[in-house]
């Protein structure tokens, strides 16, 4: 049987790229060539994450159709090159990465907001384009429905953004 169990998911497209990137860090002589090496990828994960926002997708290529790439996998690999980044920029005393159990529990509250992101976001997007269209010749109760839609969208984003840094606040003060 392989490594992943029926109770357990593979990991992310983050979490292979991260690990990849951990081996090739271990390569290099220097904490300034790991910085260097980190500065690099996260400008051009910055600029894949770009073409993949103006091009709604269609930048990447998609191996399983299924599971096609999704912004959270450009932010949570670019989030994870950043904090291997500092890493290498604190003084020797604080360059240890977080422990384990801290990084899980900040890493899933980042997940969560991703997934509030992923799934709000396209809506709110609807419904701003309702109301541009709805201000050009729509009905009173189309603009107001969808400024209520819009406004219930936003505070749900609004209440994930909240909980993540509640989450994240929690675990840095309890490890």
């Amino acid at each position: 049987m392989d490594d992943f169990t029926a109770t357990r998911d593979p990991p992310s497209r983050a979490a292979r790229l991260l690990a990849r990137v951990d081996a090739t860090l271990a390569t290099f002589p220097t904490c300034k060539a790991r910085r260097r090496f980190l500065d690099q990828q996260v400008a051009a994960w910055e600029r894949r994450y770009s073409r993949f926002l103006a091009s709604e997708g269609a930048s990447e290529i998609i191996l399983h159709p299924a599971d096609p790439p999704q912004a959270a996998d450009f932010l949570l690999t670019i989030a994870g090159l950043a904090r291997r980044r500092g890493a290498f920029t604190r003084s020797s005393e604080e360059s240890e990465m977080p422990d384990l159990k801290r990084r899980q529990r900040i890493e899933h509250a980042i997940r969560s907001v991703l997934v509030a992101a992923d799934q709000r976001c396209p809506a709110i997007i609807g419904q701003a384009h309702v109301l541009y269209h709805g201000a050009m010749g729509g009905s009173r109760g189309n603009i107001e429905q969808a400024l209520r839609q819009l406004r219930l969208e936003a505070e749900d984003l609004l209440k994930s953004i909240a909980d993540t840094e509640a989450e994240m606040s929690a675990a840095r003060s309890e490890f």
